[in-house]
């Protein structure tokens, strides 16, 4: 999707004869339309829902050698014990959509394991291709009945695509300190601010929590991502770049589409009509009021 990934993407294409992206994508860049996408999410979510169009799982490319895989201990604190390769990435998919889906709308905010589906880094290596997931929850649906919580598993896998056809429009755009937008802007980079936001030593405790967590197991729920870029880009007011390096860094999930889409996105230099902004204490009055993420972390 990013523009160092275009020539893997190529060199994919060229060897086995499959166009790449199409696996990366619920939808192909086709069915939306040259002027549909228009940077805005709800416009692309509304076309794609009123089109409604899926396309199956691609099968494996022939003639590739497989990589064994390997078990990497991990983190004893991490709320995501990842482990490679697509029969573990399955695996999970089925033991999410067996129960904890069904009241993945109620939970997503949270911080422990089954509180989101942590599919994340398998469809960011490419083990579980978006369609696969979308397939199997519909099967689900199918099987056991849709509310609103299996279509917000929907819901996510729409912004997942929403920032990849974004930057496959835009290219390396959004690398830019004005992202998306047009005009010149300034950030600052503070070595002391940026390294205490590293180190969990901003004082704020659950923005040190959340940064304490993914030094520690490379994992950080979508909630906390929010807020400590909120954080680094509003209070401290570095640059958004500087913190999506750092992710790029750290993340076990890391998704170069994603990743930059939504450190732009809380900049307000990407896909947003507003600038968003999460007051941290506010943050974690709703989301952590007894402390025991805070605590566990700090």
């Amino acid at each position: 999707t990013g523009t160092e990934e275009a020539t893997s993407e190529q060199y994919i294409e060229d060897r086995y004869t499959v166009r790449s992206f199409e696996t990366q994508t619920l939808h192909r860049r086709e069915d939306i339309g040259s002027d549909e996408l228009k940077r805005v999410f709800t416009a692309f979510r509304k076309r794609v829902e009123a089109k409604g169009t899926f396309y199956d799982p691609l099968d494996p490319p022939t003639g590739i050698q497989l990589i064994k895989e390997e078990s990497v201990e991990a983190a004893p604190e991490t709320a995501f014990p990842f482990r490679g390769g697509e029969s573990a990435g399955r695996a999970r998919l089925q033991e999410y959509l067996a129960e904890p889906v069904f009241t993945y709308k109620e939970t997503r905010n949270g911080f422990l394991r089954n509180d989101s589906s942590k599919l994340s880094a398998w469809l960011a290596n490419g083990s579980l291709s978006p369609r696969r997931v979308m397939a199997e929850l519909q099967e689900t649906e199918r099987k056991q009945g849709a509310n609103e919580s299996t279509y917000w598993l929907y819901f996510e896998l729409l912004w997942r695509d929403f920032f990849h056809l974004t930057m496959r429009e835009t290219g390396s755009r959004l690398f830019r300190a004005s992202g998306l937008q047009e005009g010149q802007y300034t950030w600052k980079a503070d070595q002391l601010a940026v390294e205490r936001w590293i180190e969990g030593k901003t004082g704020v405790p659950f923005v040190d929590a959340f940064m304490n967590e993914i030094r520690e197991t490379g994992w950080m729920s979508n909630r906390g991502r929010q807020i400590v870029a909120s954080y680094l880009i509003h209070e401290l007011e570095q640059d958004w770049r500087i913190g999506a390096r750092y992710f790029e860094q750290q993340l076990i999930d890391y998704d170069v589409a994603s990743n930059y889409g939504n450190w732009a996105f809380i900049a307000g230099v990407g896909n947003a009509t507003r600038t968003p902004r999460f007051d941290p204490a506010f943050q974690q009055q709703r989301y952590d009021p007894n402390q025991h993420f805070t605590k566990r972390w700090t």
